[in-house]
């Protein structure tokens, strides 16, 4: 729908910044929600902006930062996924959390061996501040740490003007790889898929749910922009997630790298199949195999067989609360 140009500009309900509505009646669960498009908390349903917040234990400012840091999905303010959050959500809880936050941010906004980003864009959220002084101070102490340098960029032009960034220092990235090798509090989780209209609806309907149901972001490579090859954006991917949701249905050999990778660096996988295709007995003419073989240790591993997008929420949810949580 077509929205007046009056009124397609209002304050973010998370973060108060300028964002633009891109839909002021998307419904969800039954009921009406205006969709914000902000540049630092991504996509978020609400109802009644702020005031809807109130009687919510939870800070705007966190909410603000985590929004950020996984800003691939339309995030919609309902009393269940709030309270997902807060039982689920590792916040940070103290002064080098957050520190560690915007370390772990410029490097996935960077590319290749520059990560960087212009003091331009950055606001409180990029660092889960309550304030543009407060997160200065922030970037003040990384600097001071040896963590993170400033760059300048000459621009020529009729009116020349610098630029200048916030970048990772070789100490900086040390110490981010350092995390990378834990994800203990990453809130991502990498879905490894062939990429079909109908894998999408599944991703879309069943996954996603079923990991936001537990606090994680789960997200394809195919639904961001990014700089660079697609190889590097998914290593960097799975080496920042949780765990990775590898679906083999269809035996696409990408899945078998993504999840081949994440197992090599220690990351949980959780597999799963759609049954009546890896049930499927037909047999090829030319290999004389069956044309839905999996490889044998796939096969015989333990894969949650799915019959529906219900049964997958359903079966995925418990999953990950067994094994992850």
């Amino acid at each position: 729908m077509t929205i007046p140009y009056s009124e397609r500009y209002r304050s973010c309900p998370i973060c108060d910044n300028i964002a633009e509505v891109i839909d002021s009646k998307k419904e969800y669960e039954g009921e009406e929600f205006t969709i914000y498009k902000c540049d630092y908390c991504g996509y978020i349903g609400c109802q009644n902006d702020n005031k809807y917040f109130e009687g919510f234990k939870i800070s705007l400012y966190d909410l603000a930062g985590y929004l950020y840091e996984n800003n691939r999905n339309v995030f919609y303010v309902t009393p269940k996924n709030c309270n997902n959050l807060l039982n689920t959500i590792p916040f940070p809880k103290c002064a080098s959390d957050y520190l560690d936050k915007i370390c772990l941010n410029l490097y996935n906004r960077g590319s290749k061996y520059l990560r960087a980003i212009s003091i331009d864009y950055v606001r409180p959220s990029f660092g889960y501040a309550d304030s543009n002084q407060e997160l200065t101070e922030m970037f003040q102490a990384l600097i001071e740490m040896q963590y993170v340098k400033i760059l300048r960029d000459h621009i020529s032009g009729d009116e020349p003007e610098d630029n200048y960034f916030y970048c990772l220092t070789i100490n900086g990235l040390e110490h981010v790889e350092s995390l990378l090798n834990t994800n203990k509090n990453s809130t991502t989780a990498f879905i490894a898929m062939r990429f079909t209209d109908e894998m999408r609806i599944v991703r879309d309907e069943a996954i996603k749910p079923a990991a936001l149901a537990c606090g994680f972001d789960a997200f394809t490579v195919d639904e961001e922009e990014y700089v660079g090859d697609v190889t590097d954006r998914i290593i960097t991917g799975i080496k920042t997630c949780r765990f990775v949701i590898a679906d083999f249905t269809d035996n696409n050999l990408g899945v078998y790298y993504e999840a081949g990778y994440a197992k090599g660096l220690g990351i949980p996988v959780i597999k799963t199949c759609r049954k009546d295709w890896f049930d499927d007995k037909k047999i090829d003419k030319i290999t004389k195999k069956k044309k839905n073989q999996l490889h044998f240790d796939i096969e015989h591993d333990n894969l949650i067989l799915w019959e529906s997008q219900e049964d997958l929420a359903r079966k995925l949810e418990a999953k990950i609360r067994a094994i992850i949580l």
